[in-house]
């Protein structure tokens, strides 16, 4: 995979030897924010289509790892602005436990008939 994408690269200054051990460092440190392969493809697509710009002094180990922790940023970047969307969105659901099935209440209720019937309901809870 990655021997392939430096084929079309022409100032690639990076032997298969040296891709190989790109490909053990990036296998190495993947643990520490979980990327998969699909990672390594999504970074390889946009490396080569010029997303981390040009590489006129040719490609070798430093310039890869460079553009790799840029992607490395911006998918972290990304992820952490999801969770947040997502707690943002569980947030805007309000509390679980305040969830209240007794009454049948429906949208399209009368609102003097709603108030009228809580306060039925809550008079004979506390006669209870």
């Amino acid at each position: 995979m990655l021997v392939s994408s430096f084929q079309h690269i022409k100032n690639a200054k990076l032997d298969a030897d040296q891709i190989i051990e790109m490909a053990e460092m990036i296998i190495d440190s993947s643990h520490e924010d979980k990327l998969s392969v699909e990672d390594i493809m999504l970074f390889l697509k946009d490396m080569l289509m010029g997303r981390y710009g040009k590489f006129s002094n040719g490609m070798d180990m430093p310039a890869f790892f460079e553009a790799f922790e840029e992607y490395r940023n911006e998918r972290y970047k990304t992820a952490k602005r999801i969770e947040w969307e997502e707690h943002l969105t569980f947030k805007s659901l309000g509390d679980s436990n305040r969830a209240f099935d007794e009454l049948p209440l429906k949208r399209e209720d009368d609102p003097q008939s709603m108030m009228g019937m809580m306060q039925t309901y809550y008079e004979s809870k506390g006669d209870e």
